[in-house]
């Protein structure tokens, strides 16, 4: 029985866990922190309930991560934290940084992450691991065939 949240495997679930977390997108999007690409908000990417955010600093990605946990405290939800991780690119990606914080919880800083399937990599340029590319495809593929499903 779900007392609160969203059930897993329902029908409408991933329509009301969408409505759901759409707050705290429009939070992240309009706290000014992040990425931006020809105008146009890349400071969280979210498939299901992975949510990715790219900031340029890391004063930027705190504040991202602060929104995220007033979010939480305000919404009865929670982040895994053991699975909560921050990854460096750019030149001073070897610079030893102090770890950020998600509430009181301290993350880990990471040399690579997997991301739907596929593997990226810290270095001075972003590296992505081609070995498993035929994954990240699979579920890309598989993200689309949703998609296309719910419009037809």
């Amino acid at each position: 029985m779900v007392k609160l949240g969203v059930r897993q495997g329902g029908i409408l679930s991933p329509f009301l866990f969408n409505v759901y977390v759409d707050d705290l997108l429009h939070n992240l999007e309009s706290c000014g922190a992040g990425c931006y690409i020809n105008g146009h908000y890349l400071g969280c990417v979210m498939y299901a309930d992975d949510l990715l955010l790219l900031s340029a600093s890391v004063a930027g990605l705190q504040h991202m991560l602060n929104i995220c946990h007033t979010f939480v405290l305000n919404n009865s939800i929670s982040f895994n934290h053991s699975k909560t991780i921050c990854m460096k690119v750019g030149p001073r990606w070897q610079r030893q940084i102090n770890p950020l914080c998600l509430g009181t919880e301290k993350l880990r800083w990471v040399t690579d992450l997997k991301y739907l399937g596929i593997v990226f990599k810290s270095a001075k340029t972003l590296k992505v691991d081609t070995g498993y590319k035929k994954n990240f495809f699979i579920h890309l593929a598989m993200a689309f065939s949703h998609t296309a499903n719910q419009y037809c």
